[in-house]
């Protein structure tokens, strides 16, 4: 992986909801500046433990590179995944799935058509989930996972709330308490 830093984007502190600071997707985070975070890894000045522990894909996964920093590709890919349930509409088989969580800067409603992003979701196997906000989005399903040739997008959902980095905090806290 190429030596990745976040420079000047702070799209993630914008985006993505923050349990702990009462901040929801979209909202602006109180610490935020335009350098990046005032308490970035400063727990005595209100450092949250979500953001300690939630990572930008596009920093950390080398299967990234083609795409561009967030702040200029206008959608962050999360490293926390969530959860997309799909029903059979011949069976009425609920099948739940893995997927990625893309959260898309709404200033910029179509950056989700970029094409690098879907050789990264098709090289994924893996459905993407494109969040607008914390609990509407829609799905994008790669001919990996269809067995159709193109991909398919589903209509406007409202999904379940994302709680990204807080997702994990739970996790983390209660396997310390077993």
């Amino acid at each position: 992986m190429t030596d990745r830093h976040c420079g000047d984007c702070t799209l993630c502190c914008r985006l993505l909801p923050v349990r702990t600071l009462g901040k929801g997707a979209g909202e602006r985070c109180r610490h935020q500046f335009s350098r990046g975070c005032r308490v970035y890894h400063k727990p005595s000045h209100g450092f949250p433990a979500e953001c300690g522990l939630w990572s930008c894909k596009w920093l950390t996964d080398p299967a990234t590179a083609a795409l561009r920093r967030p702040d200029r590709s206008h959608y962050v890919i999360d490293a926390v995944p969530d959860m997309i349930r799909v029903t059979n509409s011949a069976t009425a088989e609920v099948h739940e799935m893995p997927c990625l969580q893309i959260w898309l800067d709404p200033g910029f409603p179509e950056a989700w058509q970029d094409p690098a992003l879907f050789a990264f979701i098709e090289a994924s196997g893996k459905p993407a989930l494109i969040r607008r906000d914390q609990t509407e989005g829609f799905g994008i399903f790669p001919p990996s996972v269809t067995g159709e040739t193109k991909f398919a997008v589903s209509g406007n959902t409202k999904s379940v709330p994302s709680i990204t980095g807080s997702r994990r905090l739970d996790h983390l806290t209660a396997e310390k308490a077993v």
